[in-house]
C-alpha cells in the first residue's frame, strides 16, 4: 500500500492508503476525499493465500452447483443461434454446394479408391470464404459477446454471494449483472483490446524471431516470461474485481493495490488452478469423442472450469482483503 504525507492530501492520486483514523486498516482515497471504503490489513494473509484456495474453490462450487448447472445450460442453448448463422455461413463457402456434396457422397456408385473421376471430386472440393461468411461470422461474434458477459457475471456474483455466506439464486444475480451489464462491457472491451494489442506484439516479435533474425529472442524471452507470469495473477482477479467490486471507481487500481505486494502468494494458487483447468479441458476432450457424452462433458467441464476460474478468484480476492459490493457480499 502507498505511503503519504498526512499534512498534505493535495495533488496525491486516488488508491489505497493507510486509514488515518484506523492504522490496523486501509482506506480508499479518491484524489479528492477520503471514501468509506476499508480494507483490513490481514496478518498472515501470504499463509492464507498459500494454503486452501483449492479446497475452498471446490466448497464454493459445492454450495453453487445446481444454479451454476442452470447458467451453464442457458448460456449453451443462447449461444445455439450464432452456432446456427456461423455453420449456415460456412455451408454456403463450400464449392461445390453442400446438397452436390452429400449426393455424390451418397450415391451407390460412389467410390473413390476405384474410380478416377470420384477421386477428383474429392479433389475438387474447396472451402473459400464468401462476404456471406464473414458477415455471419461476424454478427456471431457480436451475439456472443453480450451473452457471455451475461453468463460469467451472473454466475460470479452467484458465487460471490454463495461464498460470503449468502443464498443469491439465478434471477437476483442475473439481474445485477444486467443492471450492471453496460460497466461489464465497456471495461471487459477494454481489456480485450488491451490482451489483443499485447499478443500481436508478442506473436510479432516471435515471428521475427523465428523467420527473420534470432536475436530478436532477446527481446521476445522475458518479455513473454514477464506478461505470462507476472501480469497473469493480475488478470486472473481482474474480472472478480470488475464484476463484484464496488462500482464507484476503476477496479484496476483496487487490484493492483492489493495483488502487487503479495503477487508470489498469489501467484501460486493461480498456478495450480490452471493446472486443475487443463486437466479438466483434457478430460472433456476425451469424453466429447463419445457422441453421446459430448454435450453433457461439454456442460460438465464449462461448469466445472467457471468453478475453478471464477471460484478461485473470488476465494483469493477475498483472503487478500478485496471488496465486494454491498449489493452482492450481503447474504441474503
Amino acid at each position: 500500500m502507498h505511503r503519504y504525507d498526512r499534512s498534505d492530501m493535495h495533488d496525491v492520486p486516488a488508491a489505497w492508503y493507510d486509514d488515518p483514523e484506523d492504522p490496523s486498516q486501509y482506506r480508499y482515497w479518491d484524489g479528492s476525499q477520503w471514501t468509506d471504503h476499508r480494507a483490513p490489513k490481514y496478518a498472515g494473509t501470504e499463509s492464507k493465500v498459500r494454503n486452501g484456495v483449492v479446497q475452498a474453490t471446490w466448497r464454493l462450487g459445492a454450495q453453487a452447483i445446481g444454479p451454476l448447472i442452470g447458467i451453464g445450460a442457458l448460456y449453451i442453448l443462447a449461444l445455439l443461434p450464432a452456432l446456427i448463422v456461423v455453420t449456415v455461413g460456412t455451408v454456403q463457402s463450400l464449392e461445390p454446394g453442400l446438397s452436390e456434396i452429400i449426393d455424390e457422397l451418397t450415391s451407390d456408385t460412389w467410390n473413390p479408391g476405384s474410380d478416377p473421376g470420384d477421386e477428383a471430386f474429392l479433389d475438387s472440393i474447396r472451402w473459400s470464404p464468401t462476404t456471406f461468411f464473414w458477415v455471419t461470422a461476424a454478427a456471431a461474434l457480436l451475439y456472443a459477446f453480450p451473452v457471455s458477459i451475461l453468463a460469467h457475471s451472473t454466475a460470479i456474483i452467484l458465487m460471490a454471494n454463495r461464498h460470503r455466506g449468502g443464498s443469491m439464486q439465478f434471477a437476483e444475480a442475473w439481474s445485477i449483472g444486467l443492471n450492471r451489464f453496460a460497466r461489464h462491457a465497456a471495461i471487459s472491451m477494454l481489456w480485450v483490446v488491451c490482451s489483443l494489442a499485447v499478443v500481436g506484439v508478442l506473436a510479432g516479435l516471435w515471428i521475427l524471431a523465428i523467420f527473420a533474425t534470432p536475436f530478436v529472442f532477446v527481446v521476445a524471452v522475458p518479455l513473454t516470461v514477464a506478461v505470462v507470469v507476472y501480469l497473469y495473477p493480475f488478470v486472473w482477479l481482474a474480472l472478480i474485481s470488475l464484476y463484484t467490486g464496488p462500482t464507484d471507481r476503476p477496479p484496476w487500481r483496487s487490484i493492483t493495490a492489493l495483488v502487487k505486494p503479495r503477487w508470489a502468494t498469489v501467484a501460486r494458487p493461480v498456478l495450480v488452478i490452471n493446472v486443475v483447468i487443463v486437466g479438466i479441458g483434457l478430460a472433456s476432450s476425451l469424453l466429447s469423442l463419445v457422441p453421446i457424452l459430448g454435450l453433457v462433458a461439454s456442460l460438465a467441464s464449462g461448469v466445472a472450469q467457471w468453478i475453478a476460474q471464477h471460484g478461485s478468484g473470488i476465494v483469493i480476492w477475498d483472503q487478500i482483503g478485496g471488496e465486494f459490493d454491498p449489493e452482492i457480499s450481503d447474504p441474503k
